[in-house]
Formats: structure tokens, sequence, C-alpha cells
């Protein structure tokens, strides 16, 4: 991860859909990146993927998200008023943030 601040984890639940997952996690990872004040990347829990295997391997594509300034409050409040937004283009929208 990088940026500093704070640092959040955001998943978007799609009930086991790998694909839709990837599709929407992507979408939500445009919308963020365009913010100011944030930093956005893709989550790299299993770096070591086993041989054989692409990238991190078969489970859920997550983000993380950091306030590029030490002021967290003002841009954790940007981070959800975007997720939001996001998540009222679409009703089955979910997006888990911690």
């Amino acid at each position: 991860m990088q940026g500093g601040g704070f640092q959040w984890r955001l998943v978007v639940p799609t009930g086991g859909d790998t694909l839709r997952q990837e599709r929407l996690t992507r979408d939500l990872y445009d919308t963020l990146r365009a913010a100011d004040g944030l930093a956005v990347g893709f989550a790299d829990e299993e770096a070591s993927a086993e041989p054989g295997h692409k990238g991190a391997g078969v489970g859920e594509v997550a983000l993380w998200a950091a306030t590029a300034t030490a002021v967290a409050r003002p841009a954790s409040q940007v981070l959800i008023t975007l997720i939001k937004e996001w998540c009222a283009k679409e009703r089955h929208r979910k997006v888990e943030v911690s």
C-alpha cells in the first residue's frame, strides 16, 4: 500500500461471481482514482501465488484506499461520498469498507 494517513480496504461483494466482482472493482477503482486527496490501488493479499496461477490466484478482488494527506477526516468523507454515489448508480452495488 502506498499513500499516507489512514488506509481502508474496499471489497465489492458479488456472491461469488468473480468476473462481475472484477468488473465492478475496476469501475470503482476508476471512480476513486479521479478524486483529489485519495490514493487507490489493488490489494495484493496473496502476493506469492502458487505455480501455474495468474496474479494473486482465485479469490476476491479488493482495493485499498489511503488519504494522500495527514488530514484524514475530510478525505474519509470524500471517500464515503464517492462510494455512496458509485453504489447509487446500480441498485445491487455494495462496498464493504474496513
